[in-house]
């Protein structure tokens, strides 16, 4: 065998002995890598199930709405075969073992607190919070976050213990190979360690910023305030961009921008826009675009704009109650697509939640009938306007009416008449006050008018006006006149209180009832601490 052949054949032998040890040793790293990361993204998904058994508790111990349970059972069995897989992968690792059993012994007492809560909401109902029990909720939980972040600490001693062990192995090989082959293969697992501890950085960041925007998330007190955390931690987290959280209203009809700073061309597009107008919400999917797409179906609201754009639908239990929509000058990369997705997936249960408890308290606050606000609304708003009165010294009339003669309508016409002139007044009474005004239902026929920085001159002009709209009432079937009387008081001429005031306008009422009804009548003060009335 000639020497050029024997070198032949050594050098095919040396590059075959590199190939294996460096796929021995890749083959050995990404063991260790592989299985670091899966105990990793198992210790996370223990702290998302258990934020998801968190947001379904909240939400069914506020409305008894058996729905918010779901997250809650499939956030449990989450964390069951997050634990099993932890167990898994660390065998008999000590380390990593005791704090995990902390872990889950924390959480065990999570659940117990939340299946005491769960019960007595099923025995009686949505009630007053118990702060008590809500405090010792969450003090379990702050610790089940303390206790995940040591589990997640030994998980990366335990990642890191693999690596160094997989790194000796290959710098082992590349020793008995020859020194150069090992040199060159040291340099280059040098370069993958950086690169690597690049990439973990970049990726604990990324935890701890999701993590930190979830928390907020679960702390926000109205849906205004959830939007407004959107746009901040995703404008905060892709720089150069804007962030604008657009949101169906409550009949589906419109789409609205719930966010400050929306763009000049934007805000026109959404002037007469509906929800159909945006890609996102029509396929209930992300949808992107750059300024020189020519895509088949292109989006009326974001498509004329330059630049990158990404509008993600909030989509909760299948239902798109709005979009996230993220634009800026340069492309998004594929770890800022993942941010905006991973963002707009935690925010819309949150959002959703939120709207579901503001929609209810305004129907407690309403009059189904006439869909003025009902005797609680008024009683509320009254305490309020009458302290804004007194701060600010200035004037607030209170003007209280009642149909004439209504028992009469209702036993003549019957009772669906009587709801329809009901109704009629409403809408007289609505459509004649001012927007800083206010109209409310009392409750029978009886409906109150509050009027700020209106004195008793005013408020008798006012009247009169409200008067005569209400003598102008037509409804179908009722062949009669409608009218109504008015009793006038004024804040701080007549009254210094909202009992005061109600209880005086309510005297000038009866006292417009005794002199004939359908007409207007004035409180004023008889003398120190009393009132009378006069035309």
């Amino acid at each position: 065998m000639s020497s050029p052949v024997r070198r032949r054949i050594a050098l095919l032998l040396t590059a075959a002995l590199v190939g294996v040890a460096v796929w021995v040793s890749a083959d050995v790293q990404r063991d260790a890598a592989a299985r670091g990361g899966a105990r990793m993204e198992a210790s996370q998904r223990l702290l998302t199930s258990m934020l998801d058994q968190e947001t379904g508790l909240r939400g069914y111990l506020l409305t008894g709405d058996g729905v918010f349970l779901e997250p809650l059972h499939s956030g449990d069995r989450a964390f069951d075969v997050a634990e099993r897989d932890i167990r898994a992968a660390a065998g008999d690792d000590e380390d990593v073992l005791a704090p995990l059993d902390a872990t889950v012994d924390v959480a065990s007492r999570w659940h117990g607190a939340a299946r005491e809560a769960i019960e007595v909401t099923r025995v009686d109902g949505p009630r007053r919070i118990d702060l008590a029990a809500a405090l010792s909720r969450k003090e379990l939980m702050d610790r089940f976050r303390a206790q995940v972040a040591e589990l997640q600490d030994a998980l990366v001693d335990a990642r890191d213990r693999d690596q160094r062990i997989a790194a000796a192995v290959s710098a082992a090989i590349s020793l008995l190979l020859f020194l150069a082959v090992g040199g060159a293969g040291l340099l280059w697992w040098r370069r993958a360690e950086q690169a690597k501890a690049a990439i973990a950085e970049r990726e604990r960041r990324y935890r701890d910023s999701q993590a930190e925007f979830a928390q907020a998330m679960q702390v926000v007190s109205s849906e205004d305030e959830a939007n407004a955390l959107i746009k901040r931690h995703l404008e905060r987290s892709l720089p150069g961009s804007t962030v604008t959280v657009l949101n169906r209203n409550n009949s589906a009809n419109r789409l609205e921008a719930r966010t400050l700073g929306v763009p000049e061309g934007l805000a026109g597009r959404l002037a007469d826009a509906e929800p159909r107008s945006c890609v996102a919400l029509r396929l209930a999917r992300p949808h992107a675009e750059a300024g020189d797409d020519d895509q088949l179906l292109a989006c009326k609201l974001c498509g004329p704009e330059g630049g990158d754009r990404i509008c993600s639908p909030l989509v909760v239990s299948g239902e798109v109650i709005g979009s996230v929509l993220a634009a800026r000058d340069e492309a998004f990369d594929d770890q800022a697509r993942q941010r905006i997705e991973d963002s707009v997936t935690a925010a819309a249960p949150v959002l959703a939640n939120l709207r579901a408890v503001a929609i209810a308290e305004a129907r407690a606050a309403t009059d189904a009938l006439t869909g003025l606000p009902n005797r609680r609304a008024v009683n509320d708003t009254l305490k309020r306007m009458v302290a804004q009165a007194n701060r600010g010294v200035a004037p607030l009339t209170a003007i209280a009416v009642d149909l004439d003669r209504f028992k009469q309508i209702n036993d003549r016409y019957g009772h669906d008449k009587g709801d329809e002139v009901l109704a009629a007044a409403a809408a007289a009474l609505q459509g004649g006050i001012r927007a800083s005004d206010f109209a409310g239902r009392m409750g029978g026929e009886e409906f109150i008018v509050l009027a700020p920085d209106t004195d008793l001159a005013g408020g008798r002009v006012l009247a009169e006006h409200l008067r005569e709209a209400v003598g102008k009432i037509v409804v179908d079937g009722v062949d009669r006149e409608i009218t109504a009387s008015f009793g006038v008081a004024a804040l701080p001429d007549v009254a210094t209180t909202p009992e005061l005031l109600l209880r005086a306008s309510d005297r000038a009422l009866y006292r417009a009832k005794e002199l004939g009804r359908d007409r207007v009548e004035v409180a004023v003060p008889a003398a120190p601490g009393a009132l009378a009335t006069a035309p």
